[in-house]
């Protein structure tokens, strides 16, 4: 994602500089989009250009490769891996990664695979019931069950967040248009829009409140309060709802999750607030550099 950005940035300031605005009388219309389609054809051929090299550069150097490959093995370790305290380092790094936009898509495949997910839903299947699994702390369940809503670093709570505080502003009618994907678990569009990657007053909820919800879930299936989740759920399932099906439709642990939601979206509350006061501030700069240009 960050690599899109870049290339993103660039081409619209090639364009900027190879295209300077024109003036002209509105009642040419025609003329002058001819004019603008005409100027447009140079930026056009060397973003094309730029853009083919730096996909064979991407495709055919081992530096991609060796990337995917490290995000992947990051990947196992927060969902395969048996030991907490490994799955909570893990997903952090996973978390920071994408805040910076270097994170590599990855199948949902990884989260209903390994030994240690088969031997659960083996039990599962054979004891009729998601309770005392051989492996209730497994990596997998307790992410992809309680820090995966709207997909890494909680986004639908984010949306939910903003949705609840940020009536008319910018951040509202984004979190409007990408409410639908993000409850899909599909959070590229709200990580972009918002944004927040590389945006630094959502980097401490992002990032950490995975995590509370991964240790408030394991002490509670540490209690017997909810069941581990062995049976795999379809992928696209929308986050609220994967622990929910993960137990075969566990009344009591749809409730925890509901309730791990409510206490992310207030967690998300200050930092949307003060995000609202950068933005405002921001809009009141625009209109104050607007304002000079017309008195010039």
């Amino acid at each position: 994602m960050l690599i899109v950005l870049i290339l993103g940035y660039g081409i619209g300031q090639l364009y900027r500089w190879l295209t300077p605005p024109k003036d002209g009388d509105n009642t040419n219309a025609l003329p002058l989009l001819q004019e603008r389609s005409f100027s447009s054809m140079l930026p056009m051929t060397i973003s094309l250009i730029f853009g083919v090299t730096v996909a064979l550069f991407l495709n055919s150097n081992t530096i991609y490769h060796a990337w995917s490959t490290s995000y992947s093995t990051l990947v196992t370790t927060a969902q395969e891996h048996r030991q907490l305290w490994l799955t909570l380092l893990a997903t952090m790094g996973l978390t920071i990664f994408d805040w910076l936009g270097l994170g590599v898509p990855y199948t949902s495949m990884a989260l209903t695979s390994g030994d240690s997910f088969t031997a659960n839903l083996n039990y599962a299947l054979a004891h009729g019931t998601p309770w005392n699994v051989p492996y209730e702390f497994l990596g997998s369940s307790l992410y992809n069950s309680f820090a995966n809503f709207g997909g890494d670093g909680l986004i639908l709570a984010l949306i939910v967040a903003i949705l609840l505080t940020s009536n008319g502003s910018y951040m509202h009618c984004v979190a409007q248009w990408t409410a639908l994907p993000t409850l899909f678990n599909f959070n590229y569009a709200a990580m972009i829009g918002l944004p927040v990657v590389f945006n630094p007053l959502f980097l401490i909820p992002f990032v950490f409140l995975p995590i509370v919800n991964i240790l408030l879930a394991s002490l509670a299936i540490a209690i017997h309060l909810i069941p581990s989740t062995p049976y795999p759920v379809l992928q696209g399932t929308p986050g609220p709802l994967i622990s929910f099906l993960g137990t075969n439709g566990n009344w009591g642990i749809l409730i925890f999750t509901l309730v791990l939601l409510l206490i992310d979206s207030a967690a998300y509350i200050p930092f949307v607030k003060m995000a609202l006061v950068v933005e405002n501030r921001l809009t009141l700069a625009e209109q104050d550099v607007i304002s000079h240009e017309k008195n010039d």
